[in-house]
């Protein structure tokens, strides 16, 4: 009798302990997965055009091809590319950003943000939008999201009247 009584008091323990576990980890009072901000993007045009949805823009760190494997990304940049198809009076201005330790290695731009920005321009472009509906800019930043080498918010989006 008193070997069942112990294994009956040790897996009351196990499931104690594994509820105890449970409960810190997964119930209701767990921390759960920290939102820093960085994988949201989100843009407006007044109450035109509104998008906010998972994922970012994204590059390699001193690099200024557009990382678009993100399906997110893709439907946030096509949502913009329909949006000035659609309205033809309306531009966006592309603000590609740059750490301030990153190196460009283009030389056809001053600096790696005008690059990024350049690249996501010629995506637009390539999908039908006029080229007097994007503009183009540089900002410096310091990378706080980041992911390894993969840098996020290297760019953003901002409306107006075209040209």
């Amino acid at each position: 009798m008193s070997r069942l009584m112990w294994i009956i008091v040790l897996a009351i323990w196990i499931i104690f302990l594994t509820w105890i576990w449970w409960f810190f980890t997964c119930g209701p009072n767990s921390a759960g997965p920290v939102d820093d901000g960085c994988e949201k993007m989100t843009f407006s045009d007044g109450n035109n055009l509104s998008y906010e949805g998972n994922g970012n823009v994204k590059f390699l760190r001193s690099n200024s091809n557009l990382i678009l494997s993100d399906n997110y990304l893709d439907n946030a940049l096509a949502t913009i590319n329909n949006y000035l198809i659609d309205n033809e009076r309306r531009a966006v201005t592309i603000t590609g950003h740059y750490a301030s330790d990153e190196r460009n290695p283009n030389n056809n731009f001053r600096n790696l943000g005008e690059a990024r920005a350049e690249n996501i321009k010629q995506v637009f472009l390539k999908n039908g939008v006029r080229k007097n509906q994007v503009l183009t800019r540089s900002s410096q930043f310091e990378a706080t999201c980041a992911a390894g080498d993969t840098l996020s918010k290297a760019a953003s989006f901002t409306f107006g009247v075209a040209q």
